[in-house]
């Protein structure tokens, strides 16, 4: 979904940009005939259009990919996602992240699979202890910490010395095994955590830039017009700025996709979609 959105989405902003070039090569062209311009200087803005045009043909091919990947990925033939209209509202917004460590180590499966592994590991040293020790007082063996975000385990028990802890020592390599492999599996979730979020931060930090320089090229697009309308520079002028703001709305838009793609890998590493 997102890499076709992508692609419809370049393919609308390079239309409008294709039109913008095909303007300054008229205007030149009629400057270049009146001997204003070099025909080096409509060479360049040829050279731009025929980029254009190109970039034009790569958004079209990555629309039919997008959707023929769409169409295999959901079962249904090409023809029909050809045929459907998608709301694609949900790739213009980019969410907050949220206590993503919270939301990772309290609903990812395998981690909770582990953790259950764990308990009942745990469970079967505090029956051997009750058959050997029934006045030993077992503390909780795993809780989860709120302020460091991360699960923390290890039976806290007392035991009299000198007696027979065959059983009692057996279950309790069990815990230790099952201990062992949830803190590892804890460690990589979380180091995956940290990687993604980092990526996440700051593909955000670069879509927010490119936003600020989309309305700085619209806010210069105004003064330009309004230049052009008291006759101090030439209309072609507007037309340049015009596609320096289209320029800046295609960088917007790969800088959104790109945001939107670490949130992807966010929600793959959370197993649990952005709040």
């Amino acid at each position: 979904m997102l890499e076709l959105y992508g692609a419809l989405e370049n393919i609308q902003l390079l239309e409008v940009e294709h039109s913008l070039h095909e303007l300054v090569i008229s205007k030149l062209t009629a400057q270049m005939e009146a001997g204003e311009v070099s025909q080096l200087e409509l060479t360049q803005a040829r050279l731009m259009l025929n980029h254009t045009r190109l970039a034009m043909q790569d958004a079209r091919r990555n629309a039919d990919i997008g959707q023929a990947r769409l169409a295999a990925s959901v079962g249904l033939p090409l023809e029909v996602i050809r045929s459907l209209k998608f709301d694609f509202s949900a790739f213009r917004r980019v969410q907050d992240h949220g206590d993503v460590r919270r939301i990772a180590l309290t609903r990812r499966a395998d981690l909770l699979a582990s953790l259950a592994d764990y308990a009942a590991a745990e469970s079967a040293v505090k029956l051997e202890l009750a058959r050997q020790y029934p006045d030993v007082n077992v503390m909780p063996g795993y809780d989860y910490n709120s302020g460091q975000n991360r699960w923390q385990l290890g039976l806290n028990v007392q035991l009299p010395l000198n007696l027979n802890r065959g059983p009692i020592a057996e279950a309790e390599a069990r815990r230790t095994t099952a201990e062992k492999r949830f803190l590892a599996l804890q460690a990589t979730i979380l180091a995956e955590l940290d990687i993604t979020l980092a990526a996440y931060r700051a593909s955000r930090a670069k879509a927010a830039t490119a936003a600020q320089l989309v309305k700085e090229a619209d806010a210069l697009s105004g003064k330009t017009r309004k230049l052009v309308e008291a006759g101090d520079v030439s209309a072609l002028e507007l037309t340049r700025r015009q596609i320096e703001t289209s320029a800046a709305k295609i960088n917007r838009m790969k800088a959104d996709l790109e945001a939107q793609t670490a949130a992807g890998a966010l929600e793959d590493a959370m197993q649990s979609p952005l709040p």
